[in-house]
Protein backbone atom coordinates (compact mmCIF):
# COMPACT_ATOMS: atom_id res chain seq x y z
CA UNK A 1 0.00 0.00 0.00
CA UNK A 2 1.46 3.26 -0.87
CA UNK A 3 2.22 6.15 1.51
CA UNK A 4 -0.03 9.51 1.96
CA UNK A 5 1.73 12.14 1.92
CA UNK A 6 0.19 12.98 5.65
CA UNK A 7 1.79 9.31 6.94
CA UNK A 8 5.24 10.27 4.73
CA UNK A 9 5.73 13.62 6.79
CA UNK A 10 4.57 12.36 9.89
CA UNK A 11 7.27 9.28 9.80
CA UNK A 12 9.92 11.33 8.79
CA UNK A 13 9.30 14.07 11.40
CA UNK A 14 9.67 11.31 14.36
CA UNK A 15 12.39 10.49 12.74
CA UNK A 16 14.20 13.82 12.54
CA UNK A 17 13.06 15.21 15.59
CA UNK A 18 14.21 11.98 17.31
CA UNK A 19 10.95 11.41 18.69
CA UNK A 20 10.74 7.92 17.61
CA UNK A 21 13.30 6.60 15.02
CA UNK A 22 11.12 4.76 12.38
CA UNK A 23 13.24 1.06 11.51
CA UNK A 24 11.67 1.26 8.26
CA UNK A 25 13.06 5.42 7.46
CA UNK A 26 14.42 3.84 4.23
CA UNK A 27 10.85 2.93 2.22
CA UNK A 28 9.61 6.37 2.34
CA UNK A 29 12.43 7.56 0.00
CA UNK A 30 12.46 6.87 -3.95
CA UNK A 31 15.26 4.90 -5.23
CA UNK A 32 17.31 7.90 -6.20
CA UNK A 33 16.52 11.51 -4.23
CA UNK A 34 17.80 14.49 -5.18
CA UNK A 35 18.93 16.18 -2.48
CA UNK A 36 19.94 20.41 -2.74
CA UNK A 37 21.63 22.75 0.30
CA UNK A 38 21.40 26.74 -0.29
CA UNK A 39 25.52 26.39 0.17
CA UNK A 40 26.19 23.24 -1.96
CA UNK A 41 25.79 22.08 -4.99
CA UNK A 42 22.54 19.42 -6.09
CA UNK A 43 23.29 15.71 -5.97
CA UNK A 44 21.47 12.70 -6.47
CA UNK A 45 21.62 9.92 -4.07
CA UNK A 46 20.04 6.18 -3.07
CA UNK A 47 17.58 6.81 -1.39
CA UNK A 48 17.93 3.82 1.02
CA UNK A 49 21.85 5.09 1.49
CA UNK A 50 20.09 8.93 2.38
CA UNK A 51 18.15 7.18 4.95
CA UNK A 52 20.42 5.70 6.96
CA UNK A 53 22.81 8.65 6.26
CA UNK A 54 19.80 11.24 8.23
CA UNK A 55 19.33 8.75 11.11
CA UNK A 56 23.09 8.37 11.90
CA UNK A 57 22.85 12.34 11.75
CA UNK A 58 19.90 12.64 14.01
CA UNK A 59 21.91 10.32 16.46
CA UNK A 60 25.29 11.71 15.90
CA UNK A 61 23.94 15.25 17.55
CA UNK A 62 22.35 14.02 20.40
CA UNK A 63 25.23 11.52 21.40
CA UNK A 64 28.43 14.55 20.76
CA UNK A 65 25.78 17.78 21.92
CA UNK A 66 25.18 18.61 25.26
CA UNK A 67 21.81 19.69 26.19
CA UNK A 68 20.78 18.47 23.16
CA UNK A 69 17.40 19.01 21.90
CA UNK A 70 16.35 19.17 18.01
CA UNK A 71 12.90 20.90 17.66
CA UNK A 72 10.65 20.36 14.68
CA UNK A 73 8.24 23.82 15.22
CA UNK A 74 6.27 23.74 11.76
CA UNK A 75 5.39 21.31 9.53
CA UNK A 76 3.23 21.89 6.45
CA UNK A 77 1.83 19.19 4.64
CA UNK A 78 0.57 20.05 0.47
CA UNK A 79 -0.62 17.24 -1.70
CA UNK A 80 2.71 16.75 -3.10
CA UNK A 81 5.06 17.20 -0.29
CA UNK A 82 6.16 19.00 3.12
CA UNK A 83 7.97 21.74 4.47
CA UNK A 84 9.52 21.22 7.88
CA UNK A 85 11.18 23.60 10.26
CA UNK A 86 13.19 22.67 12.78
CA UNK A 87 15.96 23.93 15.02
CA UNK A 88 19.06 22.31 16.30
CA UNK A 89 20.27 23.81 19.76
CA UNK A 90 22.74 22.59 22.11
CA UNK A 91 26.50 22.90 23.11
CA UNK A 92 29.80 21.15 22.36
CA UNK A 93 32.20 18.92 24.46
CA UNK A 94 34.33 22.83 24.40
CA UNK A 95 31.58 24.79 25.64
CA UNK A 96 31.20 26.09 21.78
CA UNK A 97 27.07 26.69 22.14
CA UNK A 98 25.03 24.81 18.80
CA UNK A 99 21.75 26.67 17.25
CA UNK A 100 21.09 25.50 13.75
CA UNK A 101 17.55 26.52 12.36
CA UNK A 102 16.58 25.36 9.08
CA UNK A 103 13.86 24.72 6.57
CA UNK A 104 13.59 21.40 4.42
CA UNK A 105 11.04 21.39 1.14
CA UNK A 106 10.18 17.58 0.39
CA UNK A 107 8.76 16.63 -2.76
CA UNK A 108 6.60 13.37 -2.91
CA UNK A 109 5.53 11.49 -5.35
CA UNK A 110 3.69 8.57 -6.20
CA UNK A 111 4.22 7.92 -1.78
CA UNK A 112 7.75 8.25 -2.08
CA UNK A 113 10.43 10.97 -1.20
CA UNK A 114 11.87 12.13 -4.57
CA UNK A 115 13.51 15.47 -3.34
CA UNK A 116 14.81 17.21 -0.44
CA UNK A 117 15.91 21.45 -0.85
CA UNK A 118 17.39 22.38 2.78
CA UNK A 119 18.18 26.30 3.61
CA UNK A 120 19.88 26.89 6.31
CA UNK A 121 23.56 29.10 7.18
CA UNK A 122 26.41 27.57 6.56
CA UNK A 123 28.28 29.78 8.96
CA UNK A 124 25.88 28.57 11.77
CA UNK A 125 26.40 25.04 10.78
CA UNK A 126 30.30 25.44 10.61
CA UNK A 127 31.44 24.50 14.46
CA UNK A 128 29.07 21.34 14.76
CA UNK A 129 30.21 20.40 11.20
CA UNK A 130 33.82 20.90 12.00
CA UNK A 131 33.26 18.86 15.52
CA UNK A 132 31.69 16.19 13.17
CA UNK A 133 34.28 15.77 10.83
CA UNK A 134 36.95 15.75 13.67
CA UNK A 135 35.66 13.32 15.35
CA UNK A 136 34.97 11.20 12.49
CA UNK A 137 31.08 10.72 12.83
CA UNK A 138 29.38 13.02 9.75
CA UNK A 139 29.50 15.56 7.45
CA UNK A 140 33.02 14.03 5.26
Amino acid sequence: MKNTVDTIAERFRLTYSRESIDPNFGELFSDNVVVWHNYESEMSVPGRELASIMVRMVSASSEILRDHHDSVWALQVSPDGFTLAATLEGELPDGTPVRIPRCLLIDVKDGLIVRINEFGDLGQREPYDNFLKASGKFRT
